[in-house]
């Protein structure tokens, strides 16, 4: 599925450069963890859905030739239940089985805990191998605050100074060269250099960050599809189309030099091989549009549907899934304007007419 991911040629024609590789959340650590397999073992969903390193090189290798860098994330202290998984770590998290929180599965590493920092610096040592690149996500947002009060380990300690404790841990241990990159909610913001990921509207953005926009905004391509249960919304519904990603206003971050960006999310809970490019597709080529468009008086809806239809076309030819533009009466081939254009109307004012 990663190898699918990035495979697709049409990241490095509309300068899609970046993958960011969200490697492990509650439920599942996909990742081989060579000087402890137990937690790779216990926190993988099976023996069939584990990266070995060979995997790893594979797609960093994959991605480099086509220019694309691949960015790791290991979350925490929250969004790790699956570190603990194994029975020699069962007593690393709090709150492992009390549904607190909106996830299938709680728990935070507690970062009191001497034998979860030590798993925590195993982890993110071993990434550091795995991935070359400048750029280490270190997480830190969604604390869960009923998570915290509800543990007698933790209840009455300031949950900001212990995320903050555990992220400076981690800091330090990134090797020379290395930067991190930090979610916007997380109470520790990095060193100078550092990135901040996420940063919303009413984000400060620290002195001496770069920062990516992205969740809140309709950048989150796995909302609209219904949660793991199946009878719940998501907190980002309803689903964005790929119109409402190109009519995003970015003028607010342009002019900052501090500013590297948009990311698009869409994580693997709630997605497969047989989803993942109808789901990315060609709502990622509106983001690239969006993105490499600085001037919001220089857009022009009806010109960039005519490139989105012909983007749609090299999807095909290349074996894509992909969703559709508009109705295929909208992109029909005429001999002339005389027909009624009426019906697409949100597509500029006209149809798409191309000449004979």
């Amino acid at each position: 599925m990663l190898r699918s991911l990035v495979g697709s040629e049409m990241c490095i024609r509309d300068r899609l450069n970046v993958i960011h590789l969200h490697l492990s959340d509650s439920d599942s650590f996909p990742i081989w963890i060579k000087s402890n397999p137990n937690i790779t073992k216990y926190g993988a969903f099976d023996e069939r859905k584990i990266y070995y390193p060979s995997d790893i090189a594979e797609l960093i290798r994959y991605a480099t030739t086509r220019a694309i860098r691949v960015i790791p994330d290991l979350p925490g202290p929250s969004k790790t239940r699956s570190w603990a998984a194994a029975p020699e770590f069962n007593d690393v998290l709090i709150c492992r089985n009390e549904r607190t929180c909106d996830y299938p599965f709680c728990g935070h590493i507690n970062p009191y805990n001497e034998k979860a920092l030590g798993i925590s610096d195993i982890l993110l040592s071993e990434i550091q191998d795995l991935f070359p690149d400048e750029v280490v996500h270190l997480g830190g947002g969604e604390i869960d605050g009923n998570c915290w009060q509800r543990s007698p380990e933790v209840n009455g300690k300031n949950p900001n100074q212990a995320v903050s404790m555990f992220q400076m841990r981690r800091r330090r241990q990134l090797r020379s060269g290395k930067r991190a990159m930090i979610k916007s909610d997380s109470s520790y913001k990095g060193v100078a250099g550092d990135i901040i990921h996420g940063i919303r509207t009413r984000d400060t953005i620290p002195v001496g960050r770069y920062f990516v926009a992205s969740s809140p905004f309709p950048f989150e391509l796995y909302c609209g599809f219904g949660n793991a249960e199946g009878s719940e919304v998501l907190w980002c519904d309803p689903l964005k189309t790929w119109k409402d990603i190109y009519n995003y206003d970015l003028r607010q971050y342009l002019n900052n030099p501090m500013f590297l960006g948009v990311e698009a999310t869409l994580y693997g809970d709630m997605n497969s091989e047989a989803t993942t490019h109808v789901k990315l597709w060609p709502r990622l080529y509106a983001l690239a549009e969006l993105g490499w468009t600085t001037s919001r008086s220089a857009r022009n809806l009806r010109n960039v549907v005519e490139r989105m239809v012909h983007f749609v076309e090299q999807l095909e030819a290349l074996g894509f899934e992909k969703t559709t533009i508009t109705s295929t009466y909208c992109c029909l081939l005429y001999t002339s304007d005389a027909a009624d254009d009426l019906l697409c109307v949100d597509l500029g004012g006209r149809r798409i007419i191309k000449k004979k």
